[in-house]
């Protein structure tokens, strides 16, 4: 019973976490920026919006809320939506692998030739959430030199 009491209060903490860098309800919002070469923005959220332009990578981008898959962002005082996976937040949230687990990932050098690499993370390892895609969470090393995803329930928040 202590162990499962223990499980759910990280469970809690981590889920605050997440929702703190993902939530719904950002009152001023987080800073962020474009994580892929290209992001497409649009006027809605729905399966029938337009794209209305793209955002370089780097571009730094506000997200005021988010929903799903889709991220509602502030640029230069408009109000526009992106696709989630597309966005690194600048907010780093401290995390441990909780149990050895697969991670893909790609290094600064390997991003532009789109070269990915598979491994295993082992448990303990501390990484920094950044963003998230899904049930997937999109982690850094401390340095920032390597990207990847892995489940949100291998890790727990330090």
């Amino acid at each position: 019973m202590r162990r499962f009491v223990r499980f759910a209060g990280r469970l809690a903490v981590w889920m605050l976490a997440v929702a703190l860098l993902c939530g719904s309800a950002m009152a001023s919002g987080y800073g962020a920026k474009v994580l892929v070469p290209s992001m497409a923005v649009y006027g809605n959220s729905d399966g029938s919006a337009v794209q209305l332009g793209a955002l370089k990578q780097g571009t730094s981008i506000t997200v005021k809320a988010v929903s799903g898959d889709w991220a509602r962002i502030s640029y230069k005082g408009r109000t526009l939506y992106a696709r989630l996976d597309d966005i690194i937040f600048n907010k780093h949230v401290k995390a441990v692998a909780n149990r050895d687990t697969s991670i893909k990932f790609v290094t600064k050098q390997s991003y532009s030739q789109n070269t990915y690499y598979s491994a295993t993370l082992a448990a303990g390892t501390t990484l920094y959430v950044v963003g998230k895609n899904g049930d997937q969470l999109l982690v850094t090393n401390g340095s920032d030199s390597a990207l990847g995803y892995v489940a949100a329930s291998a890790l727990s928040r330090n």
